[in-house]
């Protein structure tokens, strides 16, 4: 058994302005809850991160071919597809893992726009994209701790 794990950075994409703000809440529905928390943080001075600066990668290795990569938030199937093209069909994908803060899309989704390319007001978080290089910076962060586990463990054998 093998464990590497790290946080990396997320930048966010677009954030709601506070014109936009007012209209959703007018609203009756989540979106509208959401909507007014924040015009309500933005109203007592607050400033709104810009990122979200701890999203969880993690990844062991279970004796010698056998890889789980554990990510923080919703994934979409495109990381299980990417990564198992990558490492091997014996790797395994696990979303939810450590942290849930949002809907993770890939290139792929983030590019189509919608619902799970930006569901931050479903999760609560001051923004409406996530940065267009979000699946590059959590692949990097995979392959930097695949690498980790992969390595040689150092013989324990007295020298």
């Amino acid at each position: 058994f093998r464990a590497a794990f790290e946080f990396i950075a997320l930048d966010f994409g677009e954030q709601p302005a506070k014109a936009e703000l007012e209209t959703i809440g007018q609203g009756t529905d989540y979106r509208a809850r959401w909507a007014r928390r924040l015009s309500a943080e933005l109203a007592a001075g607050k400033v709104f991160g810009r990122g979200y600066p701890e999203y969880p990668v993690q990844v062991w290795r279970l004796g010698t071919n056998q890889l789980w990569i554990a990510l923080g938030g919703e994934v979409c199937v495109d990381y299980a597809l990417r990564f198992k093209r990558e490492f091997g069909a014996s790797t395994w994908v696990t979303g939810y893992a450590n942290d849930v803060m949002a809907y993770i899309p890939s290139r792929r989704l983030w590019e189509e726009g919608g619902y799970q390319a930006g569901a931050f007001d479903v999760y609560g978080l001051p923004a409406n994209r996530w940065c267009p290089d979000i699946e590059s910076r959590i692949a990097t962060a995979v392959e930097r701790l695949v690498k980790q586990v992969q390595s040689p463990i150092p013989s324990l054998a007295p020298r």
